[in-house]
């Protein structure tokens, strides 16, 4: 599982959206303006479950 918050075709620059992958496939996506922290930690969780 990665979380995934730099655009490496801008030379690995900070952007403003997030996505987790697992086995190379998005399974959780959002922008950090409007997602609460715990969305995150839930997606983790779900696929650390799942898997």
């Amino acid at each position: 599982m990665v979380l995934a918050t730099h655009r490496i075709e801008d030379g690995l620059a900070l952007t403003d959206q997030w996505i987790v992958l697992t086995r190379g496939k998005i399974v959780a996506e959002g922008r950090s303006a409007s997602t609460d922290p715990r969305q995150v930690a839930d997606a983790f969780r779900i696929q650390r479950n799942s898997a």
